[in-house]
């Protein structure tokens, strides 16, 4: 993205002057172009390429998204990069609970936020212990009181959850263990109606840091329920993106796993400032029933872990396995069974569990599944064979693939997310 520029119009292309939401008069005014920068400033902040800042000026796009979220009063809505606040006004507007991350200090102090409307924290959300937060932001929503751990897990938490499934980072607040002022928290919100869950997540991504971000909130947090996100076209491309298509690749099968994930329309560069060199897209996931709000949330240890597709072939390690006797090298693709061939000649030992139940329920089923996607994907234009091997011994590799029905001289970009699960419950 080009260096954005210091000049920026008083009224943008498709823009219109600020008003409320709903056109009533308790409804906090939206932003437009002139106050966005004179909110900058105000405490002397130019839009940082680095953070991937990009400022929604146009009250139109903020009221379609807001159109489009479905929200009701009362809703649970997690924001990510609130900025000056641009989409957040809307967001009240509609009588959500906003629970609202932003990692610039600057912009969080100047945000034109009715007090008392919105939890703001003022940290990185790559740093977040979602647990904690929201547990107890929806605990504040329902008039509770908390004990502050996330205070202490918020705000002073040092450290930042690694790129890689395998690493574990371990995280100290002033005495205690993260994992234990989630465990308070936790208990708190404990039996409450609704507890942590059906949360909503709209934000308008970072552009520099979104796919991580959402990966991580996707993968590790099924309190939220739904998704909508503004991020750059050939993210959303990728995000939605099918086995076969240029675009498909780890994203895609990790999101596909989790969610359902269409394309809810295109967004102009006029709607920003700065104005992007790329246009966006709007994007909507929603969570598979059998990853529902309700069900447990993954062991601490791979909360500390991220879905990104950025990691290392070799990182971590897997269980080994004797090879089998019955290698799959040599056998034409018309002599592979069928997933579902292959699974009902199995013994009943060897059968892998249901794919409904793999995710939650076993951390190590949820290791090998991100691993077996991003060795094959980390030399896509390589056979499953050789893109494998990297990490597994070739025997396995092959033994695997006979077993779970699929030709191991296919590339990772023709197997869908169900064909990597049903792989890698053979590579466990």
């Amino acid at each position: 993205m080009a260096e954005p520029s210091d000049s920026m119009p008083d009224q943008q292309e498709g823009s219109e002057k600020p008003e409320s939401l709903h056109a009533s008069a308790s409804s906090p005014a939206l932003l437009g172009p002139v106050e966005v920068r004179r909110l900058l400033a105000s405490c002397g902040a130019r839009p940082s390429r680095f953070r991937g800042q990009n400022f929604l000026i146009d009250p139109n796009t903020v009221r379609r998204i807001v159109r489009l979220s479905d929200i009701s009063p009362g809703d649970k809505v997690l924001e990510v990069g609130v900025g000056l606040g641009c989409l957040t006004l809307g967001l009240l507007a509609a009588g959500a609970h906003v629970l609202g991350l932003e990692v610039d200090e600057r912009l969080a102090a100047v945000a034109p936020l009715p007090a008392g409307t919105v939890d703001l924290r003022v940290m990185d959300a790559l740093d977040a212990d979602w647990s904690v937060l929201l547990a107890e932001s929806a605990a504040s929503a329902a008039g509770q009181a908390p004990e502050r751990g996330g205070e202490q897990a918020g705000e002073h938490i040092e450290g930042r959850v690694e790129g890689c499934v395998g690493e574990h980072v371990e995280r100290h607040v002033e005495g205690q263990s993260q994992g234990q002022a989630a465990g308070q928290v936790e208990e708190h919100a404990e039996g409450q109606a609704g507890g942590q869950a059906d949360w909503k997540m709209i934000s308008n991504l970072p552009y520099s840091v979104g796919t991580r971000i959402l990966l991580d909130i996707v993968v590790k947090v099924p309190q939220v329920n739904s998704f909508l996100v503004m991020v750059q076209r050939e993210v959303g491309e990728r995000l939605v993106a099918q086995p076969g298509m240029p675009a498909y690749g780890a994203s895609s099968v990790k999101v596909a796993h989790f969610c359902t994930v269409r394309l809810e329309g295109s967004v102009p560069p006029s709607v920003f400032y700065p104005r992007p060199e790329v246009d966006s897209v709007l994007v909507r996931l929603e969570r598979h029933p059998r990853f529902s709000p309700t069900r447990k949330a993954l062991p601490v240890s791979l909360r500390r872990e991220t879905g990104s597709s950025h990691c290392e072939s070799g990182s971590g390690s897997a269980p080994s396995r004797a090879p089998s006797s019955g290698s799959s090298a040599g056998l034409s693709p018309g002599s592979f069974p069928g997933p579902s061939e292959a699974k009902a000649a199995l013994p009943e030992a060897e059968k892998p569990a249901d794919s409904s139940l793999v995710f939650g329920e076993s951390e190590e089923s949820v290791r090998a599944f991100f691993r077996v996607v991003d060795a094959g994907f980390g030399q896509r234009r390589k056979t499953l064979r050789k893109a494998l091997r990297a990490v597994f011994p070739l025997e396995q590799v092959e033994d695997a693939c006979a077993k779970a029905g699929i030709d191991p001289r296919q590339r990772a970009e023709t197997l869908s997310s169900a064909d990597f699960l049903r792989l890698s419950q053979f590579l466990q």
